[in-house]
């Protein structure tokens, strides 16, 4: 099967000490199957079974927070581009609007720790680094250069305090506010 011009999003969801997750959404333009040979390389196998969310040196702005999970979500609205001209009346899909958003809920700490009080109330941009997996070939590195803080809540994990925080993506030079590397 083909698909044509695709333009999509991705959601992760990373838990320590469980497999992380990444749902792709795509749209395209739809081509008829065709017969071909299934396509070598790569297979799945318990050799190459994912690593769980663990030693990924988390930080934000720098801080190492001590987190449980990390969510995001590109959100991407994608329109189609409909043609009289087009073949099956559609001439492709675009994204047309954006609203990149996440969450992690790192332990509470001091504000000389890290000052995430503050950081929300001036909306201050924070770099976010996370690497999943350790081997060549089973690794991912999702960097942001800017996350600003939507709202603080306090929250409870295994009797210790929690900052729930939703963040916006913000960008630094262009389309830059979110970037995997697969390695």
């Amino acid at each position: 099967h083909k698909i044509l011009g695709c333009v999509g999003g991705v959601k992760a969801n990373l838990e320590a000490g469980k497999y992380g997750s990444l749902e792709w959404t795509f749209k395209g333009l739809y081509q008829d199957p065709t017969d071909a040979a299934i396509p070598g390389g790569s297979v799945l196998s318990v050799a190459n079974k994912p690593y769980p969310v663990f030693s990924g040196n988390f930080t934000i702005d720098g801080y190492a927070g001590i987190i449980k999970s990390l969510s995001f979500d590109m959100d991407n609205k994608i329109e189609q581009r409909v043609s009289a001209n087009a073949a099956e009346g559609i001439v492709g899909y675009e994204i047309v609007e954006r609203e990149t958003k996440g969450s992690i809920d790192p332990e509470a700490v001091t504000i000389a720790a890290h000052d995430f009080w503050g950081k929300w109330k001036n909306s201050t941009a924070e770099a976010l680094a996370i690497t999943v997996g350790s081997a060549a070939g089973k690794k991912i590195d999702i960097t942001a250069p800017g996350v600003v803080f939507d709202s603080i809540a306090w929250g409870e994990r295994s009797g210790r305090r929690i900052y729930t925080l939703p963040f916006v993506f913000a960008q630094n030079a262009g389309d830059d506010e979110i970037k995997l590397k697969f390695y």
